[in-house]
């Protein structure tokens, strides 16, 4: 209960600034990459600066996307289940639960603990409510979480699992969301960096050589 109790102000921190952070990188979030391009690159590199960044963009949309479709998940399975229970309000806790998932560690913990408090205050069956939030939190964590992470970010869901872990044990909170974007950004980097540019010749590669062009005799 004390992890619930220190978990809980960085939820609600998270509840205000992860939208605040959304509206301003979609709303001018070309013109800042715009900048950085400007500032970080020559200018005969603008082009393939933009093209990564591009790149970038994408993957973070698939992120975003991603975890919009955990938090749909999360909406529908708490709220499904506080309905069968007849827990008072469930379509609001189970959007509330949905919202909450966007904050890692933090965010589902203090869904529980609101779930939990209102079923204990209805006198509704709260025990199994927390048991099958238990059940529900053990598959997103190491079935569904790193599938949809890894089929959105093209990485694999081992992967996505080792992140986060090392991502948490660096950085807490924060480095549990930011590790797996990171991981995804860097895959985009390397390939750019790693792929050799179109039209390049690789190293031990067999390059067809032009046909000798025929000499047609002339006949005096």
């Amino acid at each position: 209960m004390g992890e619930i109790e220190q978990s809980a102000p960085a939820a609600f921190a998270g509840i205000l600034v992860i939208p605040i952070l959304a509206i301003f990188f979609l709303s001018d979030g070309e013109n800042l990459a715009n900048q950085v391009i400007h500032l970080v690159s020559a200018k005969e590199n603008h082009a393939a600066a933009r093209s990564l960044a591009d790149e970038l963009h994408m993957m973070l949309q698939r992120y975003i996307r991603a975890k919009v479709i955990l938090g749909g998940l999360s909406l529908t399975y708490c709220s499904v289940a506080m309905l069968v229970l007849g827990f008072p309000n469930a379509i609001v806790l189970g959007v509330l639960a949905g919202i909450l998932e966007f904050i890692p560690a933090a965010g589902w913990m203090t869904a529980a603990a609101i779930i939990v408090t209102a079923g204990v205050l209805s006198h509704s069956h709260w025990i199994w409510m927390l048991a099958l939030l238990i059940v529900w939190r053990i598959l997103m964590d190491y079935g569904i979480a790193p599938r949809v992470m890894g089929h959105e970010l093209e990485i694999h869901p081992l992967l996505a699992i080792f992140t986060l872990m090392v991502g948490g044990a660096v950085g807490g909170i924060v480095g549990i969301y930011l590790s797996v974007p990171l991981v995804a950004a860097l895959r985009v980097i390397y390939g750019r960096f790693a792929s050799p540019p179109v039209g390049a010749i690789v190293p031990g590669s067999i390059v067809d050589s032009p046909e000798p062009s025929r000499k047609t005799s002339v006949m005096a």
